[in-house]
């Protein structure tokens, strides 16, 4: 899971983000 973190953080659409994360855009980093 720590390399779904790192894209998590990189902001990559990445198809591991999309199935962790359904909803990228809901996500917004404060950075």
């Amino acid at each position: 899971m720590e390399l779904i973190i790192c894209l998590c953080i990189n902001n990559r659409p990445n198809p591991i983000l999309l199935i962790s994360h359904p909803g990228p855009e809901s996500q917004s980093d404060p950075s």
